[in-house]
């Protein structure tokens, strides 16, 4: 019994199994990106200690153990300290870290454990996911817009 297609009378495709990944050539290339990478990142860092040694090199003459621990002053300048600005910083990221790992093991433990699966609950971890691919500068930004100029706080 003929269907009336005659299978050797349909040409193979020419390229059906040509392609062939030439791993020589990808790795070729990898490694050549990865010699920019890392000489990018070497002249990166040469930069940085460059700058550093720099600043390092002219500030010598008032780099001291008081510029650390004095306080500062608007009346002797040249004994004026670090002191707040060091002890403020240390507290404040204390602080933020504490309320943060709260906030977040508490919201991880509700979602978890308490939020039943439904919108509600693809809402918040749509919101999580979104919040936290974005750079903390951003936020930032946005405190200082929202408090400073719209509250004018």
């Amino acid at each position: 019994m003929r269907t009336g297609v005659d299978v050797r009378a349909v040409p193979a495709r020419p390229h059906a199994h040509s392609w062939q990944p030439n791993i020589a050539r990808r790795k070729a290339w990898g490694t050549i990106a990865q010699s920019g990478f890392l000489l990018g990142t070497m002249g990166t860092v040469a930069l940085l200690v460059m700058l550093l040694t720099v600043l390092v090199w002219r500030g010598r003459d008032w780099l001291s153990w008081g510029l650390i621990t004095n306080m500062p002053s608007t009346i002797a300048a040249d004994r004026a300290g670090m002191n707040s600005a060091i002890v403020g910083s240390f507290y404040l990221v204390i602080g933020a870290s504490l309320f943060s790992m709260v906030v977040g093991v508490s919201t991880a433990v509700l979602l978890e454990e308490y939020v039943p699966p439904g919108r509600l609950k693809r809402v918040l971890q749509t919101n999580i996911s979104n919040l936290a691919g974005v750079p903390s500068v951003v936020y930032g930004l946005l405190g200082l817009a929202l408090f400073v100029n719209m509250l004018q706080m």
